[in-house]
């Protein structure tokens, strides 16, 4: 088992512009629209910004109708739009975000990418206040196969030791993998997380290990 301990990210106040249009209803992949800008290099700092505190952030080049071609800024990639509400409004209550959209990811839209990814990815599955239950979910998952771990994230009254499966090649992997658990009713909520192999969620971060006679 796996334990990864980190610090408190900072409150980010992010500005969203009144660039709005439809939320789409069918389709299965949706994420948090966060911020939007008509030009490029700022969406790209907050997403940057984004991914530094451990949020897989991406800018998609979308058009708004009546308001032309806009770069929106994105955070993360869930398998049904109520997991996508339940994430936004847990960021919001927090005061990580002041205002947020969840959105249908649309194909045929163009998304921002800075060369050849370094990212990786896993899938967050729990969270919980109490250690003991963190192991116990972790012990459960590695009896079915599960490569799991859990980490040390907040102090005080916003401590939560989080759980975590993988790690996976790319986003599609983990989505696929996380739907496949959830149908076999190894877990009940998934959300895909991604980091630089560099550091980001890991960075200065104490590990532990223990191994089980399983």
């Amino acid at each position: 088992m796996t334990c990864v301990k980190t610090g408190i990210a900072g409150t980010l106040l992010l500005l969203l512009l009144a660039v709005t249009g439809a939320v789409a209803l069918a389709g299965n992949v949706y994420s948090i629209q966060v911020a939007a800008s008509t030009q490029k290099g700022s969406a790209q700092e907050t997403s940057d910004q984004m991914n530094r505190l451990g949020h897989d952030s991406f800018v998609r080049l979308e058009t708004v109708p009546g308001k032309g071609q806009w770069y929106r800024v994105y955070i993360e990639r869930f398998g049904s739009k109520a997991q996508a509400a339940k994430e936004a409004a847990m960021l919001k209550s927090l005061g990580l975000l002041k205002e947020c959209y969840v959105r249908e990811l649309k194909e045929e839209a163009q998304t921002e990418k800075k060369g050849v990814s370094n990212r990786i990815h896993f899938l967050h599955v729990g969270s919980y206040k109490e250690k003991g239950n963190a192991e116990k979910s972790v012990t459960r998952l590695e009896k079915n196969g599960q490569k799991a771990f859990f980490a040390e994230e907040g102090a005080g009254a916003d401590k939560w030791f989080r759980t975590y499966i993988g790690e996976f090649a790319d986003t599609k992997e983990a989505l696929k993998a996380g739907s496949l658990l959830k149908e076999k009713g190894l877990i009940s909520y998934f959300k895909v997380i991604s980091f630089n192999q560099e550091g980001d969620r890991t960075k200065n971060a104490k590990v532990a290990q223990r191994s089980h006679g399983l």
